[in-house]
């Protein structure tokens, strides 16, 4: 079943869901579709930053 509380905390409180994607956070799995596009993210996080 879905936390809606727990959530919104992780919204409210946990890092930036996209560094945290980038960064490989093991809370923030997903799946690669392609790998010139998780490249293209990464750079445009650290650009940034």
């Amino acid at each position: 079943m879905f936390d809606i509380g727990q959530y919104e905390r992780r919204v409210r409180n946990g890092p930036c869901f996209v560094c945290a994607l980038v960064a490989g956070h093991p809370d923030y799995r997903h799946h690669v579709v392609y790998g010139a596009e998780k490249a293209r993210l990464a750079q445009r996080v650290r650009d940034h930053l």
